[in-house]
């Protein structure tokens, strides 16, 4: 079960950011490493230092409960992160389309909306005691990888692109939640 775990949070925190990225490349239309870079270097930051926060407290907080609630607790987090995704994705998705990742301000904002999914994942599991810190050093050069992508299919696009992140996320979320009950 970890493993599938695992694999869905990295494509999960992986396409929220190669949004960003992909939005910042249409708006720029030239591929310039230094931007992609400054970033690939805040987005990590500020999604890191939160995925490291969630997965240290929810170690902490599984102490203070039975083995068998973690799970429950775990399931239950990623059930509602899966209900604020479809949420997010219903009404706030032309506010944040609105946001311009090529200002740094738009991109500490569309960051701050990545990393509080981030936190709620990691906090999700470690409640069910995975490893945090193996997951939060592969996911790093994830975000590398996928920025410098969408950095190079973005230039490319003639209109901005509608990707329906918020959608995947509720789903992946979703199914992670499932995936916590049934292998308990």
């Amino acid at each position: 079960m970890a493993i599938y775990l695992f694999i869905i949070l990295l494509i999960a925190s992986t396409l929220n950011v190669t949004e960003i990225g992909y939005v910042a490349a249409f708006l720029e239309q030239k591929f310039i490493l230094k931007k992609v870079l400054f970033r690939f270097a805040v987005c990590s930051a500020i999604v890191v230092a939160l995925m490291c926060l969630g997965g240290l407290l929810g170690k902490f907080g599984s102490q203070f409960l039975e083995s068998y609630l973690n799970n429950w607790f775990a399931a239950s987090l990623l059930f509602v992160l899966s209900l604020k995704s479809a949420y997010d994705a219903v009404k706030l998705a032309p506010s944040k389309r609105a946001i311009n990742p090529t200002f740094f301000g738009g991109l500490l904002s569309s960051t701050t909306f990545v990393a509080i999914n981030a936190f709620i994942y990691m906090l999700a599991l470690g409640f069910l005691q995975m490893p945090i810190f193996p997951i939060v050093l592969l996911t790093i050069p994830m975000f590398l990888v996928a920025l410098l992508i969408v950095g190079i299919v973005g230039i490319r696009q003639q209109k901005i692109p509608r990707i329906q992140s918020e959608w995947i996320l509720s789903a992946i979320s979703l199914l992670c939640s499932l995936i916590i009950i049934y292998n308990k």
